[in-house]
C-alpha cells in the first residue's frame, strides 16, 4: 500500500476515487508531574507516542485495503491528548483519499 501526504503518486494515474479511509487508536498513559523530569519517563512516553501512530497507521491501511485502495493520497494526521483526572490518552487519527491507481 502506498501512503504519501501529496494528492497523487509520482508517476502513476489515478484511475479511481474510493472515498476516504481512516484509522484512528488511543493510549493511554498515568500523568505524574514529577515524572516529566525522568528521562526513562520520556523515553516511554515518546515510544508510547510511536506505538499509537503506527497502530493508526496500520488500521488506515486496513481500511483503504478493505475498500480495494492501491494508495492513500492526501494523508493527514490529526493528535489530541485526554485527561481525566491522573490519566492522560493520546488519540491519534489518520485519514486519507482512498483510491485505485491504473
Amino acid at each position: 500500500m502506498i501512503i504519501t501526504t501529496t494528492e497523487g503518486v509520482p508517476g502513476r494515474q489515478i484511475s479511481e476515487v474510493l472515498g476516504i479511509a481512516k484509522g484512528c487508536c488511543m493510549k493511554g498513559a498515568p500523568t505524574i508531574l514529577s515524572s516529566f523530569s525522568d528521562t526513562h519517563h520520556i523515553s516511554k512516553m515518546l515510544a508510547d507516542v510511536t506505538a499509537v501512530e503506527d497502530d493508526a497507521i496500520k488500521r488506515l491501511t486496513e481500511n483503504a485495503t478493505m475498500l480495494g485502495a492501491d494508495a492513500i493520497i492526501g494523508t493527514r494526521f490529526q493528535s489530541t491528548a485526554l485527561e481525566d483526572e491522573r490519566n492522560l490518552k493520546y488519540v491519534v487519527t489518520v485519514y486519507g483519499t482512498a483510491v485505485k491507481l491504473a
